[in-house]
């Protein structure tokens, strides 16, 4: 690893991350199932002992219009379950619930993207589509009258009214803004904050593929989550094929440290930080 993080790091004892997904949309490998077998064999060896395999419905863009088509795809998991690879035609993600520092995990992914890219030879032939990173933060409460809005920036916590008599909040705030990325590609940075909106402990599109938990939150209760999703779209020149495996890892530093700062800087409060502490 060469790329180093250009942010804040606060250790959390009482961390509310939940969730760190991290992701490559590629160009079409329509005969992925053909490569499998060799995946399976080194993921495998490298702590994905466990592989599942499901149809899946998506929506692809037609001369005449919108088609709903059906691909292939697999899961491969550690024998805790608590961290997965999703791979498809059209992407390779990993996601964990067992998350110690990004420098980990961004390891950790391309000791699987790196063979992946080389086995398909996509590295050569393909294109990137997106690179993406997304983090789930839970924010329960610390203590019977602990409230939680104390952890959220005032621009984050809804709307106030003498109205309302619901006994806690429900809504969903959502923020989208373009960013810069040190690397000189440009970003789109999405925040939602889901306040008892879905009644589910990570959002509703990550719920059911998310691995195992290494914690339950009382959903009866007050809370929120913090979704913070950061992509770069087409981050190389689309005249050329190829994904250069070495320039990728700036890109989702970049990503990172964004995510990290605006969420230190714009969405928590201090007070919020003092009690994770």
């Amino acid at each position: 690893m060469q790329s180093k993080r250009n942010c804040r790091t606060i250790p959390l004892s009482k961390q509310p991350l939940a969730l760190a997904l991290i992701q490559l949309r590629f160009s079409p490998l329509l005969n992925i199932s053909d490569y499998i077998p060799a995946l399976q064999d080194h993921l495998r060896k490298n702590g994905f002992p466990l592989v599942s395999h499901k149809n899946i419905a998506k929506l692809e863009a037609s001369p005449s219009g919108l088609a709903q088509i059906t691909i292939s795809q697999w899961k491969f998991e550690t024998p805790e379950r608590h961290t997965s690879i999703i791979l498809d035609q059209d992407q390779i993600l990993l996601q964990t619930t067992d998350y110690e520092s990004f420098e980990k995990f961004i390891d950790r992914y391309f000791s699987i993207l790196t063979p992946m890219l080389e086995i398909t030879e996509h590295a050569t032939h393909g294109i990137a589509g997106r690179l993406g990173l997304r983090y789930v933060d839970q924010v329960t409460r610390q203590f019977s009258d602990d409230d939680i809005d104390s952890y959220l920036r005032s621009s984050m916590r809804g709307i106030d009214s003498p109205y309302f008599k619901n006994k806690k909040k429900r809504y969903t705030h959502i923020e989208v803004a373009d960013t810069e990325l040190g690397s000189g590609q440009k970003g789109m940075l999405s925040i939602r904050i889901l306040r008892n909106a879905e009644q589910r402990d990570l959002p509703s599109d990550l719920y059911s593929e998310a691995p195992m938990r290494l914690r339950t939150i009382d959903i009866d209760d007050d809370f929120a989550l913090i979704d913070m999703d950061h992509g770069c779209e087409n981050p190389f020149p689309l005249d050329r094929t190829g994904i250069p495996i070495n320039q990728l890892e700036e890109i989702y530093f970049a990503l990172h440290d964004t995510i990290d700062e605006v969420f230190f800087q714009s969405v928590v409060t201090e007070e919020g930080l003092k009690k994770w502490m």
